[in-house]
């Protein structure tokens, strides 16, 4: 299964809470050369540090959680951890957005498998009291 058809919410590749305009992503392939020339042809959203507010569902018997993250070709569902403020119903993640264009190149595109990428996001997501797990869908 796959995005044809299916609305795109949010599609971003979060910073990790650095500042993009300071060559954060350059580990993961995403150096500001690149990411300029993503802006020139539109496929990114000009303002590299954007964010997308996410609201938590609660689900009955579970910690709340919101689905569905689409992550390298699979859904994922993103978890609250004990320590996690409940007064909380959003989580703002931050990062480099892609415009209307990218959106609907990103449907067409097989997802490289981007292990380094995915375990620093998961640390940061533990420093926020998160954790993204897969799922089945």
């Amino acid at each position: 299964e796959d995005l044809v058809g299916k609305e795109i919410f949010d599609a971003r590749v979060p910073t990790l809470g650095g500042n993009p305009g300071s060559n954060v992503l350059r580990k993961y392939g995403l150096s500001d050369e690149k990411l300029n020339i993503l802006n020139e042809y539109g496929l990114i959203i000009s303002s590299y540090d954007s964010w997308y507010e996410y609201n938590l569902l609660t689900i009955t018997n579970h910690l709340p959680f919101i689905l569905p993250l689409w992550y390298q070709g699979r859904y994922w569902g993103l978890y609250v951890l004990p320590g996690w403020d409940k007064s909380q119903r959003q989580f703002k993640l931050s990062g480099v957005a892609l415009s209307h264009a990218g959106c609907e190149l990103f449907r067409l595109v097989d997802p490289d498998s981007m292990e380094d990428y995915t375990e620093d996001l998961k640390k940061f997501l533990a420093g926020q009291n998160l954790q993204i797990r897969e799922v089945n869908i």
